[in-house]
């Protein structure tokens, strides 16, 4: 899935929006992540949440190079649902130099609060690729900045 997001928010300078609360943490082939910066927007009227080490802010799109480091993206849900959604897209993505991988699948996503400003809740994700392939993974909880 590619995406390019175009959004105004607290930072779009590149900098990270800091993540607000929440303990967040993930791993792609053996780097482990923690929930340092992320936002959550919509691109052509659809949700997302991004979360990681990267330089995640509200201009960033973590389905591309630009974004340096690690983390996860979240796609396919609902913000008018305070509920589990089983079907939300997780992408667990880690760009360094010139290496990208990115690897996701269906996980489960449950917004806990739902403001204009902030979107609180978990994720709980694993996949791997096969016995001795490669492995992502993202769990636990968020706060993040709404962005309009």
């Amino acid at each position: 899935m590619l995406l390019v997001l175009v959004a105004a928010c607290g930072s779009s300078d590149g900098s990270g929006e800091m993540v607000l609360g929440g303990s967040l943490t993930g791993e792609a082939n053996g780097s482990t992540f923690s929930g340092k910066f992320g936002f959550a927007g919509t691109h052509d009227g659809k949700p997302i949440i991004a979360i990681g080490e990267a330089n995640l802010d509200c201009g960033a799109d973590p389905a591309h190079s630009e974004v340096h480091g690690i983390g996860a993206m979240v796609t396919n849900f609902s913000y008018d649902m305070t509920v589990a959604q089983p079907d939300a897209f997780v992408e667990v993505f880690r760009y360094q130099g010139t290496q990208y991988s990115l690897g996701g699948s269906d996980g489960v996503l449950t917004l806990t609060e739902v403001t204009p400003d902030t979107v609180a809740g978990t994720v709980d994700f694993d996949y791997a690729a096969g016995s001795g392939g490669d492995s992502y993974s993202a769990h636990g909880d968020f706060i993040l900045t709404r962005c309009p």
